[in-house]
């Protein structure tokens, strides 16, 4: 006898095309990204350097994105974009692997904010 097929219903098919899931392992996943928090750190410090100068996110902006990113993580990281930034430029992000292009601190309108990394102590000349 031949085993009997079940119909499909046209209201299962979706067009829209889903992203393949991370593997959670009990951890937030982003919303659009898809990646956990650390990852997603990092894809946010390279994409706001290919940005252009106009386009540059500055630090609250960083800080809304990843709230909105992972809305049930209630975290303080999140509002201490360049404590992460800094942990990011020195490799600590990306497994001792340093970014070919560090990532840097911008205002609203896209103009560089904050110390070229050279700051002078208080007493030095």
């Amino acid at each position: 006898m031949a085993k009997k097929q079940k119909a499909r219903s046209s209201k299962t098919k979706t067009t829209e095309k889903a992203k393949p899931k991370a593997k959670s392992n009990g951890r937030p996943i982003g919303k659009t990204t898809g990646v956990g928090v650390v990852k997603t750190w990092v894809h946010i410090f390279e994409k706001n350097e290919a940005l252009p100068k106009t386009k540059k996110l500055a630090d609250a902006e960083i800080t809304k994105f990843m709230q909105s990113e992972f809305p049930g993580k209630k975290s303080k990281i999140f509002e201490r974009v360049s404590t992460v930034r800094w942990r990011y430029n020195k490799g600590i992000l990306t497994k001792d692997k340093i970014p070919k292009v560090k990532s840097k601190r911008y205002d609203v309108g896209g103009k560089r904010n904050g110390s070229n990394g050279k700051a002078k102590r208080q007493g030095q000349k």
